[in-house]
């Protein structure tokens, strides 16, 4: 019988479907009786906590075998991936770490870093560093950074608009939820940036032009 799930904080539709036996988000994602939030939640990778999901039940195969034979069968795993856009003017190297998996690399910023991860990973590290000749193995980053997966809130939120100008490196408050005069001072020199009317304001402009940046959708 299907049930519901009210997502919490750190909680991504791949961590959802794999603790209910899912090997894929979307088969909860795209059951009619999640319509209402799919409607809401246009990009599956941004969800928020307190969001509401059916969970279907999970249909079972039935298989009818001959006896006395080997039969092979083929298990799908969940899969989830990370994409991280690097804004660098030069080659960097860098190091991905997440659980117990260590990712390498070279990026100039042009596209984003792109590895698989486990559906469940809550955090991660990268690092990096410029790609001189010599220095592929730097033992630490110069740059370095703390990922808290599946915690980033949508755009849409107050929480979501401080947690991508920190990204950005505009915003050094509290990611809260509250708004500030840090924040005001952030959101007005993102807006020069980008060419905006500086206000300092939170507009729908702001929000699409940081979710362009940002999320590039």
């Amino acid at each position: 019988m299907p049930t519901q799930h009210v997502v919490t904080q750190g909680e991504c539709l791949s961590s959802i479907a794999k603790s209910y036996g899912f090997p894929d988000f979307r088969t909860i994602y795209d059951d009619p009786a999640n319509a209402d939030f799919k409607k809401l939640r246009p990009n599956p990778n941004l969800i928020y906590p307190g969001d509401v999901l059916v969970i279907p039940d999970v249909n079972a195969p039935t298989f009818t075998l001959a006896t006395g034979k080997v039969h092979g069968f083929v298990v799908k795993r969940p899969k989830a991936s990370l994409s991280l856009q690097a804004e660098v003017m030069t080659s960097h190297f860098y190091r991905l770490v997440v659980g117990d998996r260590t990712f390498s690399g070279r990026t100039d910023g042009s596209a984003p870093i792109e590895h698989p991860i486990p559906p469940d990973a809550a955090t991660g590290r990268i690092e990096l560093w410029p790609a001189t000749s010599g220095n592929e193995k730097a033992q630490a980053g110069l740059f370095g950074w703390d990922l808290q997966l599946g915690a980033l809130d949508p755009v849409d939120e107050l929480s979501g608009v401080q947690s991508r100008l920190a990204n950005l490196g505009y915003y050094n408050g509290p990611v809260d939820g509250a708004q500030n005069d840090d924040l005001s001072l952030a959101v007005a020199r993102f807006q020069g940036d980008e060419k905006l009317a500086v206000s300092g304001d939170i507009d729908d402009d702001t929000r699409d032009a940081l979710r362009q940046r940002h999320d590039g959708a």
